[in-house]
């Protein structure tokens, strides 16, 4: 691991300077490599400003060669950090390098990357290839729109990796329309895919082929309209799902905010199509639950038809608001609906054993052995 941290320069930066130096193994033998500055801050204030400036030049100085040194590298982890009071050079340097890593097959980016996307472009993302691991994540604070050239780039990389199995996107403020049309173009085949928000040219690739065996998405994007919503769900659980009912071990769909996101009478059937399937999350919304509970209902009657499933999860979904609410508006909403699942699992009974653990409602379930004559509650 390489630690970009003032908290202990003197550990950090000798660890640098010995690999950029040659004095260590690690250009031989090193074939996973983690970039890290969480701890960046702490320590620093420290430092007198002439210390500082030194720690600094320390790391121009080595970061660059001690990156170029690492010839046989696979598996890289970045948690990113860009912020004003952050060197930008430093993340600079690392995107320059990237490229040089002529055996890097497994790339995650986390941490401050949409930032980064907005100030670079990713500069020479492009020259990558031969993914077969890619994850791009981060925290969403960016008021701008990242640039297409980002996406461009993302593109890319990906048109070059033909043999991608891992795909983890999660960048609301990017366009990623490019990305799901090159997927499809090009004929690659994701088996894990991971969305930020639902769009129509992902549920086109989706439907292109088969073969998915861990899905997770979040819906679509908060400031997709009702209307635009609903065409979505349908489109995503009556056809890009059942394309690959048949191999899904693992599926999360459950929805950012609020709406007509979610598994419904008109399009529950596809779960009967999972024979796979054991891990499943998904979310409700309070309006369906203040009805008659059929929502949670409606998943707890579908286990007896899913052999293999082990764990199944129930959340709420987050309030939908027009305007800017306190934080205490939505975790009491959270609460009220956590209540409300719970008091539905409570009552209900299944007409035969479930052998599997049901977390709902921010409390763990274990359904218990039923007979005609009398039945046990559920959790407690």
């Amino acid at each position: 691991m390489i630690l970009l941290s003032g908290q202990r320069p003197d550990k950090g930066l000798r660890q640098l300077e010995a690999i950029a130096s040659g004095e260590t193994n690690w250009s031989t033998y090193a074939r996973t490599l983690s970039i890290s500055a969480t701890n960046y801050y702490y320590g620093n204030e420290n430092l007198a400003e002439e210390d500082k400036n030194a720690f600094f030049q320390r790391i121009k100085q080595s970061l660059g060669p001690a990156l170029a040194s690492l010839k046989h590298i696979q598996t890289l982890s970045w948690a990113i950090r860009e912020s004003h009071d952050y060197p930008e050079w430093i993340n600079n340097i690392i995107l320059d390098a990237l490229p040089s890593f002529s055996n890097l097959n497994d790339l995650s980016l986390s941490g401050d990357l949409h930032a980064v996307m907005s100030r670079t472009g990713l500069q020479e993302f492009g020259q990558l290839g031969n993914f077969h691991k890619l994850m791009l994540s981060g925290t969403d604070y960016v008021p701008d729109k990242v640039s297409a050239n980002s996406s461009l780039k993302i593109c890319k990389a990906i048109s070059r990796s033909p043999q991608l199995t891992t795909l983890h996107l999660s960048a609301s403020r990017a366009d990623l329309s490019p990305v799901w049309n090159i997927l499809r173009t090009e004929s690659i085949h994701i088996t894990d895919l991971t969305a930020s928000s639902v769009t129509h040219e992902m549920l086109r690739y989706l439907s292109s082929y088969s073969g998915l065996t861990r899905l997770t998405v979040n819906g679509p994007a908060r400031d997709v309209s009702p209307l635009e919503e609903l065409a979505l769900a349908d489109a995503f659980f009556l056809s890009g799902l059942t394309k690959h009912a048949e191999t899904l071990v693992h599926l999360s769909c459950s929805a950012s905010v609020e709406g007509k996101w979610g598994f419904t009478p008109s399009n529950s059937d596809v779960l009967s199509r999972m024979p796979r399937l054991k891990t499943l999350m998904t979310s409700v919304n309070m309006a369906d639950l203040l009805q008659n509970g059929d929502t949670v209902e409606l998943l707890l009657d579908a286990i007896p038809n899913l052999p293999s499933l082990t764990s199944i999860i129930i959340i709420p979904s987050t309030l939908r608001v027009s305007r800017p609410v306190c934080g205490g508006f939505f975790a009491n909403h959270r609460i009220r609906t956590s209540q409300r699942i719970r008091q539905i699992m409570r009552a209900y009974r299944s007409a035969v054993p479930l052998h599997l653990v049901v977390n709902a409602g921010s409390r763990r379930f274990e359904p218990k052995l039923k007979s005609d004559e009398e039945s046990e509650w559920w959790g407690v």
